[in-house]
């Protein structure tokens, strides 16, 4: 449980900053992957984790 709160805590970080960055790693030449589905995956890893700590 721990675990999933701390990919919530780091996802919400994390976000802002890849968004406020977003053209700056684009010119830097980041992965596709690490720039577009890395956010998203955090993302979903992190509404699923919400959605189980409500089902309980």
């Amino acid at each position: 449980m721990a675990f999933l709160s701390f990919g919530l805590i780091l996802d919400l970080n994390v976000k802002p900053y890849v968004l406020n960055n977003y053209i700056a790693l684009k010119t830097e030449n980041f992965p596709f992957w690490f720039v577009e589905i890395f956010p998203l995956v955090l993302f979903i890893l992190s509404s699923f984790s919400l959605f189980f700590c409500l089902k309980k």
